[in-house]
């Protein structure tokens, strides 16, 4: 469009991928401490089973910790990483538990009174809680965030595109208004020339008539017949000047009819386009280790967008080790070197095709239906 502004809509492309990886950053050191703290909170736990030798401390810590990781909405909506220790003062790990035997204790003293003050020597002691905090690409929170930063800049897209949209309406409201005016031009015009033909045909009739008069009157007859050639050529000569401006008038009207087709081309071609480049950009942006075909992603804009989301589910294990992806079946694509490529299955009948190439990047080749399966192979056996 003449009036989107280009670099507004490169920074909208480019922030996105930029906030999020700076915003799980930040959220991963200021999650450390909060769990740290929440880790603190719940590694005791019910005192009494401590006290009464029924549970080790060991035991406790652990399952208060599994049990706190497993409630907590936080950690299910986002399921971030815990590197998780605990230790008392002295430095004995009883957080995570490698299967060793309780230092404190033999088997011989496995008995309640003497897990009980060990419980209690330990708890004395006071611990030391370690936590670190990683959280992971791909799960809900973290897609939601991504969403919320990608809406974010489609939106100020959407504000300045409305923008420009208003002001080549009214460019072209302005246009069609000087076609108006101008075929009213040409109007008045052609009704002008009209009646300088009638004047002419009328001096042409008066011409004759003068020529058919009696020998008396051709003196006067010469002289009014040279007033009426000068007359005519008056008016030839005001005729041509009319006809030339006329010319240009339509030379005019020509041009801004062009232009006219020309913005309505460009408003019809122009989203549709934008979202292909747009959506080619994204992937190159937030997929590194992959490449996405022509064909695949037109095949992917055109899924509906539950279907969409499946698909980029898959592209996003394509992108970190296509190696895990489970392939459905291999086929053999190009006429000349069959090179093999690999069918995967997403959604309720989704199908995506890719290969390695080369240089062990993945390429995505095709994405589809079950209904467009016979021209994807198509597509394939004749790469």
């Amino acid at each position: 469009m003449k009036y989107f502004p280009l670099k507004t809509v490169l920074l909208c492309l480019m922030l996105p991928p930029l906030l999020y990886a700076v915003l799980l950053s930040q959220f991963e050191k200021y999650l450390t401490p909060v769990y740290q703290q929440k880790i603190e909170n719940h590694i005791i736990g019910d005192s009494e089973s401590l006290l009464n030798g029924t549970v080790r401390i060991r035991d406790a810590v652990g399952n208060n910790i599994h049990s706190f990781l497993a409630n907590d909405p936080f950690v299910k909506w986002f399921g971030p990483d815990f590197d998780i220790m605990v230790t008392t003062r002295e430095g004995d790990v009883l957080y995570p538990s490698f299967g060793e035997i309780d230092p404190y204790m033999t088997e011989d003293e496995w008995d309640s009174v003497t897990i009980s003050h060990q419980n209690y020597s330990i708890m004395n002691q006071g611990f030391s809680v370690k936590v670190i905090t990683r959280l992971r690409h791909g799960t809900v929170g973290s897609n939601l965030v991504l969403i919320l930063l990608i809406f974010i800049p489609l939106a100020i897209v959407l504000v300045f595109y409305r923008k420009g949209s208003a002001k080549a309406l009214k460019e072209d409201n302005e246009t069609g208004r000087r076609i108006t005016e101008l075929v009213e031009d040409r109007q008045a015009y052609e009704q002008i020339f009209k009646d300088l033909e009638k004047e002419k045909r009328n001096l042409f009739e008066n011409i004759k008539y003068l020529r058919s008069a009696n020998l008396e009157d051709k003196k006067k007859a010469s002289i009014a017949e040279e007033d009426m050639f000068e007359e005519i050529v008056s008016l030839e000569q005001k005729l041509q000047e009319n006809i030339d401006r006329q010319q240009e008038k339509e030379s005019e009207i020509d041009e801004l009819k062009e232009k006219l087709k020309k913005n309505e081309r460009r408003k019809s071609s122009g989203p549709k386009r934008k979202t292909f480049d747009f959506s080619g950009k994204r992937f190159a942006a937030l997929y590194k280790n992959l490449d996405m075909n022509r064909r695949a992603l037109t095949g992917f804009l055109e899924l509906k967008d539950d279907m969409q989301i499946k698909a980029e589910e898959i592209i996003h294990q394509l992108d970190a080790d296509m190696t895990k992806v489970i392939v459905k079946r291999k086929v053999f694509a190009g006429k000349k070197n069959k090179s093999p490529s690999f069918e995967v299955l997403f959604g309720y009948n989704g199908r995506l095709y890719f290969r390695k190439t080369d240089n062990n990047r993945c390429e995505v080749l095709v994405v589809g239906t079950k209904n467009s399966q016979t021209k994807d192979m198509e597509y394939l056996h004749n790469l």
